[in-house]
């Protein structure tokens, strides 16, 4: 064993690779791939510890070789086994989705696929037959919140191909890192088993639809309602607003997106004619540091700190859910929740401009993300061609006018886009640069002046 060791190192390649700060190891034993963090910033280091690594798992595939064909389990067991795995490269708070929620995930793939069937039984038509059953048979009705989005049927095809997703990565964990004999499980590409999952594209439509639900809310909730339709911000980013966000002189707030890891993006709004008269009013009786408040139905306390009955406190989820509810049924608005109406700004502001604004405007990086979200058709791509063709129309038509009057040419594209699109640019070549540095780093030589180069 050790002469074979010898003989890799001396003739084989190692992977390094250095991504941000740390090299990153890339290691295939026995058709299985191994990559993590070297934790050293010195190629040389980064080279030793990945021969030590590589010489672990020759030795660990060597030892599972000896011990002849490993046995079957059941697929409670893998599963447990595949979460204990992951939840070490979890943090307690910060990650999405949550430990909580990834472990409740876990729960549900179990119990769908049953707990005591062997890992061995479950093959293409087992996930076939699971899958089926999950998008017909009726979903549990949830305790509290807002009702399923299947209307009780069954399970959304989204919700059906992430809970196939996750069965077929503990499959593949089994199979890898156990060393289970799983000869029948689903192997890639899956796109035959997940479900075609239908873009959502419901949005709330000017006019009379959106006049009904603002005369039935209260005026706390309409004002918060208008400044999603003007910003396109999620709840949890309008309900923890605060005053410091945001910046009256660059007519502007900073919020900050989820991003990959750990991590939060900061990313900037810039604020219409609408939502700037929507902030003065808020803060002319502002009470708290929260821009958005509302009165408290009783004694409470928020953040540690309590608040008399009467008195402006933020708002809370549960409260807006109850109210935005009740205002959707009396108004006959059906299928509509408050994260539409954050769809229903993108959509509203490619209307008027193009995909890349709509893609800067909600923080996204990739415009096909934003395609995707906005779940446009055909027809809809001819209404917006047809409008800003109208628009081009009228505002050349207002420009001669103006020479024709000898005054002087008006402004007339909206502001707000104009630096939307300068944002857009502007994050595209920095994304450019960043791209461009990380190729130089690939291609720097190994560091020198280390102790351990030779």
């Amino acid at each position: 064993m050790n002469a074979m060791n010898h003989d890799f190192a001396a003739t084989g390649a190692l992977n390094t690779l250095l991504r941000g700060r740390f090299y990153h190891y890339d290691i295939m034993v026995d058709g299985v791939r191994w990559r993590g963090s070297t934790k050293c910033t010195v190629f040389a280091e980064a080279l030793i510890v990945t021969q030590r690594i590589k010489d672990r798992l020759l030795r660990e595939a060597a030892a599972r070789r000896e011990a002849g064909p490993p046995v079957d389990a059941t697929f409670d067991a893998i599963a447990d086994a595949c979460w204990k795995s992951i939840k070490c490269a979890l943090r307690t708070s910060g990650e999405r989705p949550s430990m909580r929620a990834r472990r409740r995930e876990f729960l549900r793939v179990v119990l769908a696929f049953g707990p005591q069937t062997m890992g061995s039984q479950l093959d293409y038509h087992a996930f076939v037959e699971v899958r089926d059953r999950l998008l017909t048979e009726p979903a549990p009705a949830r305790k509290r919140g807002r009702p399923r989005k299947s209307g009780g049927k069954g399970m959304t095809p989204k919700s059906v191909g992430n809970l196939m997703k996750t069965a077929m990565r503990i499959l593949a964990f089994g199979a890898t890192r156990m060393g289970l004999s799983l000869p029948n499980r689903p192997l890639p590409p899956y796109t035959d088993l997940l479900p075609v999952v239908t873009p959502r594209s419901r949005y709330l439509r000017e006019g009379s639809e959106q006049q009904r639900l603002l005369a039935l809310l209260d005026p706390d909730l309409a004002e918060i309602v208008l400044f999603a339709l003007e910003t396109g911000l999620r709840w949890n980013e309008l309900a923890g607003l605060t005053w410091d966000d945001v910046d009256m002189v660059e007519e502007s707030i900073r919020v900050y997106l989820k991003g990959r890891g750990h991590d939060e993006v900061p990313h900037t709004v810039f604020l219409s004619e609408t939502a700037l008269q929507i902030l003065d009013r808020r803060r002319a009786g502002a009470q708290s540091q929260h821009v958005f408040t509302t009165k408290a139905e009783g004694d409470c306390r928020f953040d540690d700190i309590f608040y008399a009955k009467g008195s402006q406190v933020p708002y809370t989820y549960n409260r807006m859910h109850r109210s935005l509810s009740a205002a959707l049924r009396q108004a006959g608005i059906e299928d509509f929740g408050f994260h539409d109406l954050r769809r229903t700004a993108a959509r509203r502001l490619w209307l008027d401009s193009n995909i890349e604004v709509a893609a800067a405007f909600l923080g996204h990086k990739d415009t096909s993300t934003t395609l995707k979200y906005l779940g446009l058709t055909p027809s809809d791509v001819h209404a917006a061609q047809r409008q800003r063709a109208l628009q081009q129309a009228r505002r050349q038509a207002e420009i001669r006018k103006a020479i024709d009057e000898g005054r002087p040419v008006p402004e007339l594209e909206d502001k707000r886009i104009v630096r939307i699109r300068e944002q857009f640019l502007l994050e595209e070549k920095l994304a450019q640069a960043r791209k461009a540095r990380r190729a130089m780093e690939r291609r720097r030589p190994p560091g020198k002046g280390s102790a351990l180069d030779v």
